[in-house]
């Protein structure tokens, strides 16, 4: 992404959030195509870990962007209704006309997960970064413009219970690019490099507490009978690569998965995708995980965690 496709030189204006989350959907005529396989394995485990004949009356699909992940066909087999939340709108009703899901049994819902635009964030910050701060300094900062971003509610009107909720890969989205590409987007000589570093430090220390407090919402949102499904991206390879083969071995068998993620993470620590997971994992009960090869483009796979979970109790 440019600078040019991302800010206004003239004006200074960050172009709307909605229009950063469409550029990441963005994709080429193919990516329907190549992510068949992936879509096709992650449907068979859902349908797998349902009972044979299910039909459920709503099923909620956050982060549903263009769908190129998820199989409306298939999904609407399982629930009377389909409701398809992401802040991309266009990018939702993009993806449905690539199903045959009959348009009334399907509701779009353009759902901003962060909160920033009332927090009003980017004025803030881009006053926030024109002087030199403290760390005191910056942990107050973060602390009040997040205060949108850590409500354990989604907004008003979205507080239907689901019998199925799908999370989409979310997680690695949430906040952290979208803060990193503002900040590219300002000239180097306006904002010094230690200072950008130690601001998106504040984030990361804040970030956790945004993704508890957005799974406490997903949790809200499901019913107590009712199974989500999440799979979030892990890391990537470049196809090809040593590491790449060493994983595609692995993912053989989920033990050896398993070993070759807890040497991953031994070494890097948690990311926000494992982190998200993790963080699910305190609010519902992990029933099932599996790991799953995506690929994302023509030459990197991310490597993905799937999780069924329940309410506890």
């Amino acid at each position: 992404m440019t600078k040019s496709n991302w800010v206004s030189e003239k004006g200074g204006i960050m172009e709307t959030i909605e229009r950063f989350y469409h550029r990441l959907n963005a994709d080429g005529s193919d990516r329907f195509t190549r992510w068949r396989p992936y879509r096709d394995e992650i449907t068979t485990m859902i349908q797998s870990h349902l009972s044979e004949g299910t039909r459920v009356a709503s099923l909620l699909v956050l982060g549903a962007g263009n769908c190129d992940d998820v199989d409306l066909n298939a999904l609407s087999i399982l629930a009377d209704t389909l409701t398809l939340a992401d802040i991309d709108a266009e990018a939702m009703a993009v993806g449905v006309r690539k199903y045959e899901v009959p348009a009334d049994r399907i509701a779009l819902i353009p759902l901003d997960f962060l909160g920033f635009p009332a927090a009003g964030f980017f004025a803030e910050a881009r006053a926030f970064l024109n002087r030199p701060f403290s760390h005191k300094d910056l942990r107050r900062f973060w602390q009040r413009v997040t205060v949108p971003l850590t409500m354990d509610r989604f907004p008003p009107g979205f507080t239907e219970a689901f019998d199925i909720i799908i999370l989409t890969p979310i997680y690695t989205q949430f906040i952290l690019p979208l803060v990193t590409t503002w900040l590219a987007s300002i000239d180097a000589s306006q904002v010094p490099k230690d200072r950008r570093k130690t601001f998106i430090e504040g984030l990361l220390e804040i970030l956790p507490r945004c993704i508890d407090r957005f799974n406490a919402a997903i949790s809200r949102l499901l019913k107590a009978t009712g199974v989500c499904f999440a799979w979030s991206d892990i890391f990537q390879t470049q196809i090809g690569s040593t590491f790449d083969a060493e994983v595609q071995k692995a993912l053989a068998t989920p033990a050896s998965m398993d070993a070759l993620y807890d040497g991953y993470f031994s070494r890097y620590g948690f990311g926000s995708g494992d982190y998200g997971l993790f963080s699910l994992e305190a609010q519902l009960e992990k029933n099932f995980h599996r790991w799953l090869s995506w690929p994302f483009t023509e030459k990197e796979r991310m490597i993905v965690k799937f999780e069924m979970l329940t309410k506890r109790g």
